[in-house]
């Protein structure tokens, strides 16, 4: 099979986009520290949405996005997409900003990636499936590189460095990741046969719109600052940044991965977060240790291997049911 035949172009397409979506997702935890240095926690997590929500809408109406069903039409499906919104946009926004303030953008990350875990945790909650053992020796390796990491304090966060604001940075974050899994099972449930770049940008630019709304009201009624600092070049250009690569880019390159890839394999690609956002934060100053870079690929090697070793499982039981249906 040669480099250019089509389904050689998919994989190579596929393993790409999935790349890209890395380096957008793993950028923002950084990118979004930066901003707390002169934004409040709920100011970031607006706007980034209100930036991001016409780039959105302008992908749900594109070839890029695909139609929904003539069924679902948008005015229809409203009460869904705001309330897909809220779970995916207002929760898991406000919770993952002020996660980043309070534990920092590093140990943010690699609480971040994991996300497989929290899928297990809630996959057995509602659906009562039972997590095969691969995960959980997986589980068992990454919890206690989770423990190395986070034992090396919040030193790097926009908050006060204590044992108490690292703690309820990492519950933050941990609560933004249940908000994104209980996000991502709804949307399917809700919105049966919508395309996958069109569901997640209209509920994602509800969410934005939704968000504003709120932060409006709240800030004429004075519960939050208002209006928020003028933005200076590097501002502009951050939350441009945040809004056009970790929202928009960040979502298509992940849907467009794993349409060629499946989601098995695209969800490899997520251990490689901690990666980039450690890199990314030492360069911006930020004091990256020892016990940071041991702990992070404890946990990518936790969960990594487990999640390989299912890819590796699931494609030889595939292989064995095609082996056995063509004798």
């Amino acid at each position: 099979m040669t480099l250019s035949s089509p389904a050689v172009r998919a994989v190579l397409l596929g393993n790409a986009a999935l790349i890209v979506t890395v380096l957008c997702w793993g950028s923002m935890p950084p990118l979004m520290h930066e901003l707390l240095k002169r934004y409040e926690a709920v100011e970031i997590a607006v706007l980034r949405y209100t930036v991001a929500a016409p780039m959105l809408i302008a992908i749900l109406v594109s070839p890029i996005g695909g139609r929904p069903p003539a069924s679902g039409t948008i005015a229809g499906a409203l009460p869904r997409l705001v309330g897909l919104g809220g779970l995916g946009v207002v929760a898991f926004a406000s919770a993952y900003t002020f996660g980043i303030y309070y534990a920092g953008p590093v140990q943010a990350s690699i609480v971040s990636s994991a996300a497989p875990v929290i899928a297990v945790a809630i996959g057995w909650l509602v659906h009562r499936d039972v997590p095969d053992r691969t995960l959980l020796l997986g589980i068992a390796v990454a919890a206690p590189g989770a423990a190395v990491a986070l034992g090396a304090g919040n030193a790097g966060a926009t908050a006060a460095a204590s044992p108490w604001t690292l703690a309820l940075g990492v519950a933050l974050v941990l609560l933004a990741n249940v908000s994104w899994t209980m996000y991502s099972a709804l949307a399917r449930r809700w919105l049966p046969g919508w395309p996958p770049v069109a569901l997640t940008a209209a509920t994602i630019a509800s969410g934005g719109i939704l968000f504003t709304v709120a932060y409006l009201i709240a800030g004429f009624a004075g519960l939050v600052r208002f209006p928020p600092p003028a933005p200076t070049a590097l501002d502009a250009g951050l939350f441009t940044a945040v809004a056009m690569f970790g929202i928009c880019l960040g979502v298509v390159c992940w849907n467009f991965g794993v349409g060629r890839l499946g989601l098995s394999l695209a969800a490899l690609y997520l251990n490689l977060l901690p990666v980039v956002a450690i890199g990314l934060s030492a360069m911006l100053g930020a004091a990256v240790t020892a016990q940071h870079l041991l702990g992070a690929g404890l946990v990518i090697l936790g969960l990594g291997g487990a999640q390989l070793k299912r890819l590796y499982d699931a494609r030889a039981a595939d292989g064995r049911r095609q082996a056995a249906a063509e004798r």
